[in-house]
Protein backbone atom coordinates (compact mmCIF):
# COMPACT_ATOMS: atom_id res chain seq x y z
CA UNK A 1 0.00 0.00 0.00
CA UNK A 2 1.38 2.87 -1.13
CA UNK A 3 1.54 6.20 1.08
CA UNK A 4 -1.22 8.01 -0.76
CA UNK A 5 -3.24 5.21 -0.39
CA UNK A 6 -2.73 4.96 3.50
CA UNK A 7 -3.92 8.50 3.42
CA UNK A 8 -7.17 7.35 1.93
CA UNK A 9 -8.32 5.29 4.58
CA UNK A 10 -11.03 5.87 6.63
CA UNK A 11 -10.52 6.34 10.82
CA UNK A 12 -11.27 2.32 10.80
CA UNK A 13 -8.58 1.15 8.63
CA UNK A 14 -5.89 2.96 9.52
CA UNK A 15 -6.67 1.87 13.43
CA UNK A 16 -6.74 -1.36 12.06
CA UNK A 17 -3.46 -0.73 10.38
CA UNK A 18 -1.85 0.75 13.85
CA UNK A 19 -3.70 -2.83 15.59
CA UNK A 20 -1.98 -5.37 13.29
CA UNK A 21 1.56 -4.06 12.78
CA UNK A 22 4.05 -6.36 13.21
CA UNK A 23 6.82 -4.61 14.32
CA UNK A 24 7.34 -1.07 16.45
CA UNK A 25 8.82 0.63 13.03
CA UNK A 26 5.71 -0.01 11.07
CA UNK A 27 3.51 0.96 13.92
CA UNK A 28 5.11 4.23 13.82
CA UNK A 29 5.12 4.48 10.44
CA UNK A 30 1.28 3.87 10.29
CA UNK A 31 0.71 6.02 13.22
CA UNK A 32 2.77 8.92 11.14
CA UNK A 33 0.37 8.49 8.09
CA UNK A 34 -2.20 8.90 10.49
CA UNK A 35 -1.14 12.42 12.04
CA UNK A 36 -0.70 13.91 8.49
CA UNK A 37 -4.11 12.76 7.55
CA UNK A 38 -5.68 14.45 10.20
CA UNK A 39 -2.87 17.93 9.88
CA UNK A 40 -4.28 17.98 6.03
CA UNK A 41 -7.63 17.13 6.72
CA UNK A 42 -7.43 20.25 9.19
CA UNK A 43 -5.75 22.61 7.03
CA UNK A 44 -8.32 21.61 4.57
CA UNK A 45 -11.00 22.10 6.48
CA UNK A 46 -9.79 25.68 7.74
CA UNK A 47 -9.07 26.77 4.16
CA UNK A 48 -12.74 26.06 3.09
CA UNK A 49 -14.41 27.76 5.98
CA UNK A 50 -12.21 30.96 4.88
CA UNK A 51 -12.74 31.00 1.46
CA UNK A 52 -16.64 30.22 1.80
CA UNK A 53 -16.23 33.60 4.41
CA UNK A 54 -14.22 35.68 2.11
CA UNK A 55 -16.81 34.96 -0.63
CA UNK A 56 -19.74 35.10 0.98
CA UNK A 57 -18.47 37.77 4.10
CA UNK A 58 -17.91 36.81 7.20
CA UNK A 59 -22.07 36.95 8.65
CA UNK A 60 -22.05 33.43 5.86
CA UNK A 61 -18.90 31.55 7.35
CA UNK A 62 -21.36 29.09 8.67
CA UNK A 63 -22.50 28.36 5.25
CA UNK A 64 -18.77 27.32 5.23
CA UNK A 65 -18.92 24.83 7.75
CA UNK A 66 -22.65 23.57 6.92
CA UNK A 67 -21.47 22.65 3.10
CA UNK A 68 -17.99 21.22 4.60
CA UNK A 69 -19.86 18.92 7.08
CA UNK A 70 -22.60 17.64 4.27
CA UNK A 71 -19.11 17.16 1.97
CA UNK A 72 -17.02 15.02 4.71
CA UNK A 73 -20.15 13.03 5.83
CA UNK A 74 -22.15 12.24 2.80
CA UNK A 75 -18.96 11.06 0.94
CA UNK A 76 -19.32 7.99 2.85
CA UNK A 77 -22.60 7.83 4.52
CA UNK A 78 -25.84 7.37 2.37
CA UNK A 79 -29.78 7.42 2.80
CA UNK A 80 -30.37 4.25 2.91
CA UNK A 81 -32.19 4.25 -0.47
CA UNK A 82 -31.47 4.26 -4.40
CA UNK A 83 -28.58 6.23 -4.96
CA UNK A 84 -30.47 8.70 -7.89
CA UNK A 85 -33.67 8.91 -4.97
CA UNK A 86 -30.75 10.13 -2.23
CA UNK A 87 -29.29 12.62 -4.91
CA UNK A 88 -32.01 14.64 -5.36
CA UNK A 89 -33.28 14.14 -1.95
CA UNK A 90 -29.77 15.98 -0.59
CA UNK A 91 -30.68 18.71 -2.95
CA UNK A 92 -33.77 19.00 -1.69
CA UNK A 93 -32.33 18.95 1.83
CA UNK A 94 -30.04 22.00 0.65
CA UNK A 95 -33.19 24.13 -0.23
CA UNK A 96 -34.76 23.61 3.09
CA UNK A 97 -31.72 24.29 5.22
CA UNK A 98 -31.50 27.48 2.96
CA UNK A 99 -35.52 28.64 3.23
CA UNK A 100 -36.84 27.37 5.86
CA UNK A 101 -34.76 28.34 8.88
CA UNK A 102 -34.55 32.15 7.70
CA UNK A 103 -38.26 31.91 7.41
CA UNK A 104 -38.89 30.80 10.94
CA UNK A 105 -36.90 33.62 11.92
CA UNK A 106 -39.08 36.15 10.26
CA UNK A 107 -42.48 34.80 12.14
CA UNK A 108 -43.53 34.71 15.78
CA UNK A 109 -42.51 31.68 17.50
CA UNK A 110 -46.10 29.90 17.14
CA UNK A 111 -46.10 29.88 13.37
CA UNK A 112 -42.16 29.50 13.79
CA UNK A 113 -42.88 26.48 15.75
CA UNK A 114 -44.68 24.70 12.55
CA UNK A 115 -42.16 25.79 9.74
CA UNK A 116 -39.89 23.53 11.74
CA UNK A 117 -41.29 20.88 12.35
CA UNK A 118 -42.00 20.49 8.65
CA UNK A 119 -38.69 21.02 7.65
CA UNK A 120 -37.51 18.54 10.78
CA UNK A 121 -40.35 16.05 9.30
CA UNK A 122 -38.55 15.95 5.32
CA UNK A 123 -35.02 15.97 6.82
CA UNK A 124 -35.13 13.17 9.77
CA UNK A 125 -38.08 11.10 7.62
CA UNK A 126 -36.13 10.77 4.48
CA UNK A 127 -32.56 11.76 5.65
CA UNK A 128 -32.24 9.47 8.94
CA UNK A 129 -33.89 6.32 8.22
CA UNK A 130 -30.97 4.66 9.09
CA UNK A 131 -30.41 5.89 12.45
CA UNK A 132 -26.83 4.14 12.64
CA UNK A 133 -25.53 6.57 10.22
CA UNK A 134 -26.39 9.75 12.54
CA UNK A 135 -27.40 11.45 9.44
CA UNK A 136 -29.38 13.33 11.87
CA UNK A 137 -25.78 14.86 13.65
CA UNK A 138 -25.47 16.48 9.81
CA UNK A 139 -28.77 17.16 8.51
CA UNK A 140 -30.39 18.90 11.86
CA UNK A 141 -27.20 20.80 13.36
CA UNK A 142 -26.58 22.02 10.20
CA UNK A 143 -30.29 23.57 10.12
CA UNK A 144 -29.97 24.66 13.41
CA UNK A 145 -26.90 26.38 12.81
CA UNK A 146 -28.23 28.17 9.87
CA UNK A 147 -31.48 29.21 11.79
CA UNK A 148 -29.06 30.55 14.89
CA UNK A 149 -26.65 32.37 12.38
CA UNK A 150 -29.97 34.41 9.94
CA UNK A 151 -28.93 37.13 7.91
CA UNK A 152 -30.72 39.16 5.73
CA UNK A 153 -30.93 41.65 2.29
CA UNK A 154 -28.00 41.04 0.51
CA UNK A 155 -25.94 38.67 2.71
CA UNK A 156 -29.14 36.17 2.64
CA UNK A 157 -28.59 36.35 -1.18
CA UNK A 158 -25.14 35.61 -1.05
CA UNK A 159 -26.16 32.43 1.40
CA UNK A 160 -28.45 31.49 -1.39
CA UNK A 161 -25.59 31.27 -3.67
CA UNK A 162 -23.13 29.82 -0.82
CA UNK A 163 -25.63 26.79 -0.22
CA UNK A 164 -26.89 26.35 -3.82
CA UNK A 165 -23.20 25.82 -4.76
CA UNK A 166 -22.59 23.82 -1.50
CA UNK A 167 -25.65 21.49 -2.64
CA UNK A 168 -24.11 20.87 -6.19
CA UNK A 169 -20.60 19.80 -4.65
CA UNK A 170 -22.58 17.74 -2.26
CA UNK A 171 -24.51 16.36 -4.41
CA UNK A 172 -21.66 15.53 -6.86
CA UNK A 173 -19.49 13.80 -4.61
CA UNK A 174 -22.02 11.99 -2.88
CA UNK A 175 -23.23 10.47 -6.70
CA UNK A 176 -19.55 9.63 -7.57
CA UNK A 177 -18.66 7.45 -3.94
CA UNK A 178 -22.16 5.82 -4.59
CA UNK A 179 -23.22 5.74 -8.13
CA UNK A 180 -21.98 1.82 -8.37
CA UNK A 181 -23.71 0.65 -4.83
CA UNK A 182 -27.32 -0.72 -5.11
CA UNK A 183 -30.46 0.25 -2.45
CA UNK A 184 -33.41 -2.02 -2.66
CA UNK A 185 -35.10 1.50 -1.06
CA UNK A 186 -37.20 3.99 -2.85
CA UNK A 187 -38.73 6.66 -1.35
CA UNK A 188 -41.85 5.00 -1.34
CA UNK A 189 -40.59 2.06 0.60
CA UNK A 190 -39.52 4.61 3.04
CA UNK A 191 -42.79 5.82 3.12
CA UNK A 192 -44.22 2.25 3.15
CA UNK A 193 -42.22 1.35 6.36
CA UNK A 194 -42.96 4.11 8.26
CA UNK A 195 -44.76 2.65 11.47
CA UNK A 196 -46.03 4.68 14.35
CA UNK A 197 -44.66 0.92 16.62
CA UNK A 198 -41.46 0.81 15.56
CA UNK A 199 -38.70 1.87 18.09
CA UNK A 200 -37.28 3.84 14.77
CA UNK A 201 -40.22 5.80 13.80
CA UNK A 202 -40.89 6.64 17.23
CA UNK A 203 -37.31 8.22 17.63
CA UNK A 204 -37.98 9.93 14.72
CA UNK A 205 -40.97 11.45 15.49
CA UNK A 206 -39.33 12.53 18.98
CA UNK A 207 -36.77 14.22 16.78
CA UNK A 208 -39.36 15.83 14.69
CA UNK A 209 -41.85 17.52 17.51
CA UNK A 210 -38.91 17.71 20.21
CA UNK A 211 -36.32 20.05 18.82
CA UNK A 212 -38.48 22.36 16.98
CA UNK A 213 -40.81 22.96 20.57
CA UNK A 214 -37.40 23.74 22.53
CA UNK A 215 -36.66 26.04 19.81
CA UNK A 216 -40.37 27.62 20.87
CA UNK A 217 -39.61 27.59 24.05
CA UNK A 218 -36.57 29.02 24.40
CA UNK A 219 -37.38 31.52 21.79
CA UNK A 220 -40.77 32.62 24.31
CA UNK A 221 -38.16 32.83 26.67
CA UNK A 222 -36.10 35.20 24.96
CA UNK A 223 -32.86 33.19 24.79
CA UNK A 224 -29.97 34.85 23.06
CA UNK A 225 -28.93 31.59 20.88
CA UNK A 226 -32.45 29.25 21.04
CA UNK A 227 -30.15 27.22 18.55
CA UNK A 228 -28.02 25.92 21.20
CA UNK A 229 -31.18 24.87 23.14
CA UNK A 230 -32.37 22.21 20.05
CA UNK A 231 -28.86 21.53 19.53
CA UNK A 232 -29.27 19.92 23.11
CA UNK A 233 -31.91 18.20 22.56
CA UNK A 234 -31.05 16.67 19.22
CA UNK A 235 -28.51 15.56 21.02
CA UNK A 236 -30.21 14.31 23.99
CA UNK A 237 -32.88 11.71 21.78
CA UNK A 238 -30.55 9.47 20.51
CA UNK A 239 -31.93 6.68 18.13
CA UNK A 240 -32.57 2.90 20.21
CA UNK A 241 -31.72 4.57 24.32
CA UNK A 242 -30.66 1.64 26.27
CA UNK A 243 -33.14 2.94 29.23
CA UNK A 244 -35.67 1.61 25.40
CA UNK A 245 -38.50 -0.78 27.43
CA UNK A 246 -38.66 -4.11 25.60
CA UNK A 247 -41.19 -6.53 26.07
CA UNK A 248 -40.93 -9.71 27.54
CA UNK A 249 -43.12 -12.76 26.50
CA UNK A 250 -42.61 -16.63 27.98
CA UNK A 251 -44.25 -19.53 26.03
CA UNK A 252 -43.73 -23.15 27.01
CA UNK A 253 -42.60 -25.78 24.27
CA UNK A 254 -44.16 -29.19 23.83
CA UNK A 255 -42.46 -32.12 22.23
CA UNK A 256 -42.88 -31.42 19.13
CA UNK A 257 -42.93 -27.45 19.03
CA UNK A 258 -40.34 -25.59 16.62
CA UNK A 259 -38.79 -21.61 16.89
CA UNK A 260 -37.89 -20.20 13.60
CA UNK A 261 -35.90 -17.08 13.85
CA UNK A 262 -34.64 -15.47 11.13
CA UNK A 263 -33.02 -11.45 9.87
CA UNK A 264 -34.58 -8.89 7.86
CA UNK A 265 -33.19 -10.00 5.41
CA UNK A 266 -35.45 -13.02 4.63
CA UNK A 267 -38.99 -10.65 4.45
CA UNK A 268 -37.27 -8.04 2.60
CA UNK A 269 -35.64 -9.88 -0.04
CA UNK A 270 -36.26 -8.09 -3.37
CA UNK A 271 -37.17 -9.66 -6.98
CA UNK A 272 -36.77 -7.77 -9.97
CA UNK A 273 -39.79 -6.13 -9.50
CA UNK A 274 -38.95 -4.55 -6.68
CA UNK A 275 -41.51 -6.18 -4.73
CA UNK A 276 -41.02 -7.48 -1.05
CA UNK A 277 -41.16 -11.14 -0.11
CA UNK A 278 -42.83 -10.00 3.05
CA UNK A 279 -43.30 -12.25 6.14
CA UNK A 280 -46.72 -13.36 5.06
CA UNK A 281 -45.30 -15.41 1.94
CA UNK A 282 -42.40 -16.33 4.54
CA UNK A 283 -45.37 -17.42 6.80
CA UNK A 284 -46.93 -19.88 4.15
CA UNK A 285 -43.82 -21.78 3.49
CA UNK A 286 -43.35 -22.19 7.00
CA UNK A 287 -47.03 -23.70 7.47
CA UNK A 288 -46.66 -25.80 4.65
CA UNK A 289 -43.39 -27.22 6.49
CA UNK A 290 -45.41 -27.00 9.50
CA UNK A 291 -44.70 -31.19 10.70
CA UNK A 292 -41.09 -31.37 9.02
CA UNK A 293 -37.53 -31.03 11.25
CA UNK A 294 -34.99 -27.90 10.85
CA UNK A 295 -33.13 -29.00 7.79
CA UNK A 296 -36.27 -30.05 4.99
CA UNK A 297 -37.69 -26.43 6.47
CA UNK A 298 -35.31 -24.22 5.89
CA UNK A 299 -34.15 -25.77 2.95
CA UNK A 300 -37.96 -25.39 1.55
CA UNK A 301 -38.42 -21.67 2.80
CA UNK A 302 -34.90 -20.82 0.75
CA UNK A 303 -36.19 -22.33 -1.84
CA UNK A 304 -39.37 -20.57 -1.94
CA UNK A 305 -37.13 -17.29 -1.10
CA UNK A 306 -34.49 -18.30 -4.75
CA UNK A 307 -38.02 -19.14 -6.57
CA UNK A 308 -39.46 -15.62 -5.32
CA UNK A 309 -36.37 -12.91 -5.91
CA UNK A 310 -34.87 -14.80 -9.60
CA UNK A 311 -31.66 -13.07 -10.65
CA UNK A 312 -32.46 -9.85 -8.90
CA UNK A 313 -29.32 -9.13 -6.62
CA UNK A 314 -29.22 -9.17 -2.68
CA UNK A 315 -27.99 -6.50 -0.66
CA UNK A 316 -28.63 -8.35 2.63
CA UNK A 317 -28.01 -11.26 4.51
CA UNK A 318 -30.74 -14.35 4.32
CA UNK A 319 -29.93 -15.99 7.69
CA UNK A 320 -32.83 -18.26 9.40
CA UNK A 321 -32.40 -20.82 12.41
CA UNK A 322 -34.88 -23.51 13.18
CA UNK A 323 -34.67 -25.14 16.51
CA UNK A 324 -36.47 -28.25 17.20
CA UNK A 325 -38.09 -29.38 20.69
CA UNK A 326 -37.74 -32.96 21.33
CA UNK A 327 -38.24 -32.99 25.03
CA UNK A 328 -37.18 -36.38 26.65
CA UNK A 329 -37.32 -38.40 23.51
CA UNK A 330 -34.15 -39.46 22.39
CA UNK A 331 -32.92 -38.05 19.29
Amino acid sequence: MTFYQELQLNQAGSKSLLKNSKTMKEKLYHAFVYMVKIAVTMVFCFAFVTASSIILGKDNSIVGVVVLLCVMVFRNADLGIHTGHSTWLLALFFVIMTVCPHLANQLSPLPALLINIAALAVLILFGCHNPFMFNQSTLVLGYLLLYGYDVSGKSYMLRIAGMAAGAVLTCLVFYRNHKNRVFKRNMKAVIQEFDLFSSRTKWQLCQILCVPLVLCIAQLCNMPRAMWAGIAAMSAILPFMEDMQYSEYEIKLEPGDQIFVYTDGVPEATNAKDELFGTDRMTDLLNEYADETPDPLLIHVKAGIDEFVGDAPQFDDLTMLSLFYRGNQPQ
